[in-house]
């Protein structure tokens, strides 16, 4: 079975009035054709003819025949005229054409032309006139496939009323393309189309004639300046273009602008064939700036007169011992632009705290020394710590490198200040306004109350002078007659400490009941210590060692052999004995000997 079929756009109807009635066509049409066999191997070429022809008498003819059906083709008509489609019967053996009926198709086109006048206006009833722009546009529009596009030859009039005899006229203007007609200011016009109908199919919409009166006007412009921040020339800050009947006295309006003073109005008679123009100029106002200072501010920068809209920075300076807070008044900022009123602002500080820093270096306060100062503060004395089995020495660190005990922060300082606490088991204590060694060792607070050096001398067999004399550095020095007064009162006994420092390893440490020079050598009970004697730390127990007590050999003041007449662990010599000089521990001699006293070490000061 073969199909023809014919593609013609389903005549859409374009226009249904009765003067107007035409469809439109594609410019173009395809002829199909579809076919079936009862057997795969009955391919078989089939011949048809198929006839475009025209109506009209003198057009072309086209036809096509010994065409492979499987194969579509397509004709191209000629705008504006009438076709005849129609198919031969091919008379095929064994194959069946759908018949087909000749078909009439009109092709046309439709053209609008359209006239842009401003809608008409209104702009002075008394006169009833109404306003043009002085040019006016005609466009056509169109529909064709854009292969097709044809010249038709068109005629549109302009004529002017007011004028006899002068008319504007176009010929021959491509569809499609737009033209503009000037007009002159002031007179009264008609528009209107002339008849196309000669034109070959082409239907185009009927246009009545239109009048238009245009009305003389020009255009005014004004321009506003403002005066500069920096200098006094001017910028354009705004423009205005007003429309104005010429020969008419106009007076535009100045503007408000805030910090700016206007100027006086001006008046222009408006001109029909030149520019007109009025410029204003607005002059930049002046506003001052007053600066204060308040509390820890020792002076302020950047007050005077400043333009509307200038930059202006104000500055402070600090007065010791204070940081700048923040700026009070109608600004806040350090930086900002003049405002179009008078300014009023002030400086603020606040003290600055500096910090007390205190490093205890294992120690304790039992009242914490502060931890910032101002430059206001009063003065301030560091409180000292305290620290178990040590002398405080004193504080190093913001007061220099030597320890001192008591450091004071002066008021009116203005420094961030640090110190640390120094610490030592041997210090330099004041009792009865003299000074004596401490020394913390084995669990006790120890006094030096003796002190031999036989390359200095030796003493003399006087027990006043024994007791008391010369001074800690000295080469003979002894306090054995006060000990009491200096003598622990956490022990009821007397706790003493045998020190040779050429021999530091023959220490010993001891208690007994009674002071050396009131404990009797050998008093025949049988015992060889001293009276309430307890082992503390001995390192020495040769030649019947036992605690300290008064000697009878006759070389010394004291003596620690007891129980048999020798006075090896002299304390006091008064002679040579040799080959060092003293008899010491354990049968050595020595040249050197200390003795001293556990003691209290609230009984001293330390400066």
């Amino acid at each position: 079975v073969i199909t023809f079929s014919i593609d013609h756009n389903g005549n859409d109807l374009f226009d249904a009035s009765p003067s107007h009635t035409r469809y439109r066509l594609n410019t173009s049409f395809t002829a199909t054709s579809t076919y079936a066999f009862t057997r795969a191997s009955d391919w078989q070429q089939i011949f048809d003819a198929i006839s475009v022809s025209a109506i009209d008498s003198g057009k072309v003819t086209k036809s096509h025949g010994t065409n492979n059906v499987a194969i579509g083709f397509t004709e191209y008509l000629t705008q504006g005229t009438t076709y005849t489609v129609s198919m031969t019967d091919p008379g095929l053996d064994g194959v069946l054409v759908t018949p087909f009926s000749a078909k009439t198709i009109t092709t046309m086109e439709k053209v609008t032309l359209t006239i842009a006048t401003n809608a008409g206006s209104y702009f002075n009833e008394s006169e009833g006139l109404y306003m043009l722009d002085p040019t006016f546009t005609v466009t056509s529009t169109y529909e064709f496939n854009s292969s097709d596009k044809a010249i038709v030859s068109s005629c549109l009039q302009v004529s002017d009323l007011a004028e006899s005899g002068m008319s504007k006229t176009w010929v021959g203007m491509s569809l499609g393309l737009s033209f503009v007609g000037e007009l002159d200011v002031g007179r009264a016009y008609t528009i209107s189309m002339a008849d196309l109908s000669a034109i070959e199919a082409i239907d185009i919409e009927v246009f009545p004639s239109k009048v238009f009166n245009t009305v003389e006007n020009n255009t005014l412009t004004v321009r506003h300046y403002q005066m500069n921040i920096d200098n006094d020339s001017y910028t354009l800050y705004e423009t205005e273009n007003l429309t104005r009947r010429v020969k008419s006295d106009q007076t535009p309006p100045v503007k408000t602008y805030t910090g700016f003073s206007s100027p006086p109005t001006i008046t222009r008679n408006i001109s029909y064939n030149s520019a007109n123009e009025i410029n204003y100029y607005y002059s930049r106002n002046s506003y001052t700036l007053t600066v204060n200072k308040n509390t820890g501010i020792s002076g302020t920068s950047g007050g005077g007169s400043y333009r509307y809209g200038k930059s202006v920075t104000v500055g402070y300076t600090l007065s010791d011992g204070y940081d700048f807070d923040k700026w009070t008044g109608d600004s806040t900022a350090a930086t900002f632009n003049m405002p179009a009123s008078d300014v009023t602002m002030a400086a603020n500080a606040k003290l600055h705290y500096y910090s007390i820093t205190c490093n205890l270096n294992g120690g304790s306060l039992s009242s914490a020394n502060p931890a910032s100062y101002t430059i206001l503060s009063s003065n301030i004395t560091l409180n000292r710590p305290t620290k178990s089995g040590y002398f405080f020495m004193g504080w190093t660190g913001s007061n220099g490198s030597t320890a001192q005990r008591t450091v004071t922060i002066n008021s009116g300082s203005k420094e961030d200040k640090s110190y640390t606490a120094t610490w030592s088991t041997s210090a330099v204590g004041k009792y009865n306004n003299e000074n004596y060694d401490l020394l913390i060792t084995n669990g006790y607070t120890f006094v030096k109350i003796f002190n031999q050096d036989v390359t200095g001398g030796y003493f003399a067999q006087n027990e006043s002078v024994i007791l008391n004399t010369g001074n800690k550095d000295s080469y003979l020095y002894s306090r054995l007659g006060i000990m009491q007064n200096l003598k622990t009162s956490a022990e009821t006994k007397y706790v003493f400490r045998l020190y040779y420092p050429e021999q530091t390893a023959r220490t010993n440490i001891w208690k007994q009941t009674n002071r050396p020079q009131d404990e009797t050598e050998y008093n025949g009970d049988g015992s060889r210590y001293a009276d309430g004697y307890e082992a503390i730390s001995i390192n020495s127990t040769g030649n019947n060692w036992g605690g300290l007590v008064k000697s009878i050999s006759g070389g010394s003041y004291i003596d620690g052999t007891t129980y048999i007449v020798y006075w090896w662990y002299a304390i006091a010599t008064y002679a040579y004995y040799s080959p060092n000089g003293m008899p010491g521990p354990n049968s050595i001699t020595v040249s050197k000997v200390q003795l001293w006293l556990a003691t209290d070490a609230n009984k001293f000061t330390f400066p």
